[in-house]
């Protein structure tokens, strides 16, 4: 599960791309511990399309967010700080990267806290994910969660 801060920062994010239409998906550890594996995140990780990037990044002025750089990835990201807990939003450009073409093809699972349905990336694309980072430890334990829920 994930802690208080990250549920409070889940939250405000949510209400402010739902007051703008924006598609957004939780992903990384935060998105695997909220769907219910025991792990522990560091930070909130949110994908974005790249073409809303500077929008959000202005709509979440007051929390002064960094300024914009280069995603390891590809695409943009920032980092933020909503009480207390560390936020980086990133933007991915529309072409094949695995995130963005699922958050456009909505393949997503919804996790509810407190009432608010919060976008999330399915741990099976999780798992792919990491597998094509090169990061198998990772797929492994995210394939092994999934056959031990069934």
């Amino acid at each position: 599960m994930i802690n208080e801060k990250f549920k409070k920062a889940l939250k405000t994010l949510s209400e402010r791309f739902k007051e703008k239409n924006l598609k957004w998906a939780l992903t990384g550890s935060a998105n695997m511990a909220l769907q219910g594996m025991e792990i522990e995140s560091n930070d909130i990780d949110v994908i974005v399309n790249l073409e809303d990037f500077k929008k959000i990044k202005e709509m979440l002025s007051d929390l002064r967010p960094s300024a914009a750089e280069k995603s390891k990835f590809g695409g943009l990201k920032f980092k933020l700080v909503i009480g207390g807990a560390e936020v980086e939003i990133i933007g991915e450009a529309r072409n094949d990267k695995i995130y963005l073409h699922s958050l456009l093809e909505k393949n997503l699972t919804h996790v509810n806290i407190d009432g608010i349905k919060i976008p999330c990336f399915t741990l099976e694309l999780e798992a792919k994910a990491y597998s094509l980072i090169n990061r198998e430890q990772k797929a492994d334990s995210i394939r092994k969660f999934i056959e031990e829920r069934r």
